[in-house]
């Protein structure tokens, strides 16, 4: 998701890691640095919250980063649920980028209490746009 999109959620705290979505760039260290970085925010918002929900785009470097780290944190920290939603990358960006991505879900199941996946190959759309579209309405109809 991108800036823009993220405004469409009905969320009272929203951060979106990289600058306006394009991530880290592979660069596992831009992506360690940036979920350093909002650690002690996550901390301040989760004091005292019963429900935690992460959004995450997995395949890419960032998402694959910062969702076990910031999932750990919730537990660590007594969240009652912790919920997950993430998006599965399609087919046309790589199969290494798939299995990225199930590896993450699978690990990650342990410290979540559901996990919702929206996955992009099975969306219904003709190009990269339209598809990237139909994933965010996914994701905003499953946490508003």
């Amino acid at each position: 998701m991108n800036s823009k999109e993220m405004e469409k959620l009905s969320l009272p705290h929203k951060y979106l890691i990289g600058a306006d979505g394009p991530g880290s760039g592979k660069n596992r260290d831009i992506a360690e640095y940036e979920y350093q970085k909002i650690l002690p925010c996550l901390e301040k918002i989760l004091i005292g919250k019963i429900l935690s929900c992460f959004i995450v785009c997995l395949g890419g470097c960032t998402g694959n980063s910062c969702i076990k780290t910031f999932l750990q944190k919730a537990v660590d920290m007594k969240i009652k649920i912790k919920l997950l939603v993430v998006t599965l990358p399609h087919l046309s960006e790589g199969m290494e980028k798939r299995e990225k991505a199930l590896r993450i879900i699978d690990k990650t199941k342990k410290l979540t209490d559901g996990i919702f996946v929206v996955d992009n190959d099975v969306l219904p759309c003709n190009n990269i746009s339209n598809l990237h579209g139909e994933a965010d309405r996914k994701v905003i109809s499953i946490i508003t």
